[in-house]
Order: C-alpha cells, then sequence, then structure tokens
C-alpha cells in the first residue's frame, strides 16, 4: 500500500468519492463529518442545498460506476429514480425559445442529493479499511516538519477532549464551510487569492406529487434564465414515486418568494407557462424552502509556492461554482478522478495535484461564474482578462446556437454533461454553426 492511514474531512459526495479512490492506496481511511448520518435518506444540516435540485452528469455517473460496481444496476432496478435520455425526455429554454430533441445517446437518473449520498455510502462503508466518525468535528491540522501529519478532532455535540488521528495523507473535501484556510494561517502559511463572483442568485424548491393526468414528453424540464434581459427562470425534475421537484429562480437579488401565491406568480412571471401551468393545480407535498449562498469562489491554492505536504484540499473547499448550474457533484468525481490518477503513478505531491485540479475546475468555473458575469449588478472582485471575455461571450453564442441547430444542441449536451471535451465546441466546423446560427454576419 502506498499510504497506511489516509484522514478525509467531510462525509459528503466530495469526500466519499475520495476516500473510494482512496481505499485502493491506504491501509485504512478514516471520514470525519459534524453531522450525524441518517439512517434512512434525508437531509442534513452539512448539506444545506441538499433539498434542491441536484443533477448527475453523465461523466459522474460514469466514475460512480467505475468506483461502485452495482451501483448502476441498483439504482436501475431498486431505486425507482427515473432514467432520463438526454435530448429527448429533456427540454431547455434559453433566450425564449426550446432547444430542438436531438437523440444525444446519453442517459442519466434524476436521484434526491440524499438518496444518491446514501447509496454511495453504503456501498463505501462495505469496504473493510474504510470508515465513518460522524458526529465528529475536526478542530485543527497536526504539523510535523513540512507535513500535516494529523487530524485534532472532537466529538459532537457533547464535546469532550480533543483526539488526534495520525494520518500520513490528510483530504479537506468539507465544502463551502471549510476552516483550512484559518488552520493554515495560524499556521504561518500565506493563504491564497480568492476569486469571487457574485450574481446574487437565490432560488426556491418545492416538492409536488405529479398529477395523474398529466401528460408530459419530459422528465426534466428547464426554462433557464437568458441574461442580461431574462433574470428569472426555473424547472422542475420528476422523481421517483411520481414526484416533482420544482426550482424558481432570481439573480441580482431578485430572490424567489416562498410563500405560496408568491412562488406560483413569480413562475407565471416566466416566459413560458409551462411551469407554471403545470403546478398550480398539483398538490404541494412539502413547504418552500430557499438558499441564497450561490456566489462562486476560487481559492488559488494551485499558485502558491509553499504549502505543507500530505495536506490535499478538494471540491468545494477549493473551488465552488453556483450549486443551481448543478455541477457540484460531478467536479467532486473529478476532481477524486484527478487524485486516482495521480496515486495510480505513485505521485504524492498536493501542489502537482492543485495545478491539475485547477485544469479540471476551469470548465466548471467558465460555465457557472462566467454564466453569472452576463447578468447586470454581478460583482467580480478581479478584472476580466481578454480571453475570458471572449470565451464567455462564445459561450453565450453557443446557448443561442443550441435552440436553432441540432449539430449544435448535440455538442453541446454532451459538452454539458462532461462526456466530450470543451475544445469540441470549437472546431472549425461547430465554430461556423455556431456563428451562422447567431442570425447575423
Amino acid at each position: 500500500m502506498l499510504l497506511k492511514h489516509a484522514c478525509v474531512i467531510g462525509g459528503g459526495m466530495a469526500g466519499l468519492l475520495h476516500a473510494r479512490v482512496l481505499a485502493d492506496y491506504a491501509e485504512q481511511v478514516t471520514i470525519i463529518d459534524r453531522d450525524q448520518m441518517p439512517e434512512q435518506p434525508e437531509p442534513r444540516p452539512g448539506v444545506p442545498q441538499g433539498t434542491h435540485i441536484h443533477y448527475l452528469m453523465v461523466r459522474g455517473l460514469q466514475l460512480l460506476d467505475e468506483w461502485f460496481p452495482g451501483l448502476r444496476d441498483e439504482i436501475e432496478r431498486d431505486s425507482g429514480a427515473p432514467r432520463v435520455q438526454i435530448g429527448l425526455q429533456t427540454r431547455y429554454m434559453l433566450y425564449q425559445t426550446w432547444q430542438p430533441s436531438v437523440d444525444t445517446g446519453m442517459h442519466t437518473y434524476v436521484l434526491e442529493r440524499p438518496h444518491l449520498e446514501d447509496m454511495v455510502r453504503r456501498h463505501l462503508l462495505t469496504r473493510e479499511n474504510v470508515k465513518l466518525l460522524d458526529r465528529t468535528e475536526a478542530v485543527d491540522l497536526v504539523f510535523g516538519g513540512d507535513n500535516v501529519s494529523g487530524v485534532v478532532t472532537r466529538k459532537r455535540p457533547s464535546g469532550g477532549e480533543a483526539v488526534t488521528l495520525p494520518a500520513d495523507l490528510v483530504i479537506d473535501a468539507s465544502g463551502r464551510g471549510s476552516k483550512t484556510m484559518s488552520w493554515l494561517e495560524k499556521a504561518g502559511y500565506a493563504l491564497p487569492q480568492t476569486h469571487t463572483i457574485d450574481a446574487k442568485l437565490g432560488y426556491a424548491t418545492r416538492w409536488y406529487a405529479k398529477p395523474e393526468s398529466a401528460n408530459t414528453d419530459w422528465r426534466i424540464l428547464y426554462v433557464l434564465t437568458s441574461p442580461p434581459a431574462q433574470t428569472r427562470g426555473g424547472a422542475i425534475l420528476e422523481h421517483r414515486g411520481a414526484r416533482w421537484l420544482s426550482t424558481v429562480v432570481g439573480t441580482n437579488g431578485d430572490y424567489p418568494p416562498t410563500d405560496e401565491a408568491g412562488f406560483l406568480e413569480f413562475a407565471r412571471s416566466l416566459p413560458d407557462p409551462v411551469i407554471y401551468e403545470s403546478l398550480k393545480d398539483a398538490q404541494p407535498l412539502t413547504d418552500i424552502v430557499s438558499f441564497r449562498n450561490t456566489s462562486n469562489r476560487w481559492h488559488a491554492f494551485e499558485k502558491l509556492d509553499r504549502l505543507p505536504g500530505r495536506l490535499y484540499i478538494t471540491g468545494d473547499a477549493v473551488c465552488e461554482v453556483n450549486p443551481v448550474y448543478g455541477q457540484g457533484m460531478t467536479k467532486a468525481a473529478l476532481n477524486a478522478s484527478v487524485l486516482q490518477q495521480q496515486l495510480a503513478a505513485g505521485l504524492l505531491d498536493n501542489r502537482v495535484f492543485f495545478r491539475a485540479i485547477a485544469k479540471v475546475n476551469d470548465n466548471f468555473w467558465q460555465a457557472a461564474a462566467g454564466g453569472d458575469l452576463n447578468y447586470p449588478g454581478t460583482t467580480n472582485n478581479q478584472p476580466e482578462t481578454p480571453i475570458e471575455r471572449v470565451m464567455r461571450a462564445y459561450l453565450s453564442a453557443v446557448l443561442r446556437g443550441s435552440v436553432r441547430d441540432q449539430r449544435v444542441t448535440y455538442a453541446f449536451n454532451r459538452v454539458l454533461n462532461m462526456v466530450d471535451p470543451s475544445t469540441t465546441l470549437m472546431m472549425p466546423g461547430m465554430l461556423l454553426r455556431v456563428l451562422r446560427a447567431q442570425g447575423t454576419r
């Protein structure tokens, strides 16, 4: 084995997937999480957006299928999660126009975040060398020379004496609430520069029973915002048990209401009435819940000259993108895939890891943070480079092209799901199609 003991801070999707990779290279892997893990799938405090819409991109599904043999069969046979043919059972409206129907050759499943996390956690904990310490808080790191050599923990909520877990590798996958920056600063390390882009976007979500009379040709429906003019959007995703999870979205502080009349009126204000018409007579199953912590933040660890060895920071603890774009779980999986490739090569250098995941995260950042910059009033604490401006303008052109040209629709969906590289959209033939679809010379 390459490692004796690895500790993972955070038991969400990012932590679980990185622990799964480590299980092949460490004699023992310990996951530490503040929450008490529920016996049945249900939202928990450590995942505040867990009750809202989540989307598992096709590349994320492929990686889960690779790491957890039998998981896809369980999803297919036993979970009741709807299987969605992307392009045929998904409908996207952009710029007041519906994307054409196209067979992309891809499918995914619509699962609630707590349900998927529960399935992954159960599969992972069947491995004898992986254990989970829930109701346990990481309160500090142990530094030995130029390396991190352990994690200081304390039980929650009772507190009590601190316990040190020695480790020859520590991964922080604790998400937006990560404390690693403060631990590094206390230990005398320089902190990375943080890039923040905030469109002040908020969304509100509610579960409904799918009406028996509903005759839909979709399982995923999005009326997307189209900045700068259209800054409101919404979605409905069909879930197991004939239920709909519906969300409405507003930007620049135009937050959706959380009362029933206001929620429906907000849905009616969208450029197409399909969401309002679907929900107005549907039976609500839950209260309306909102989420507003949607800023994009990138902590540029890849640019630091000095870091303690054996400390890896990943997932949203490094790069957090607006969760409304549904990229988080797939981004975490691709970060874990980078770790897998490096451990397979016998490489234990966190500086190489940070540079590698920065390339991965940039794809998600350009889509989410770059997209948010199109809204009037979005704040950005760093000047945009000329290349970033060109890429943002081209992505907007691709979105417009995707509602006018089936070939662009096909390519866009495959890149969106991380199956094909983003360079696919910049090949000469595709570039011409995108430009022709703009309707101007």
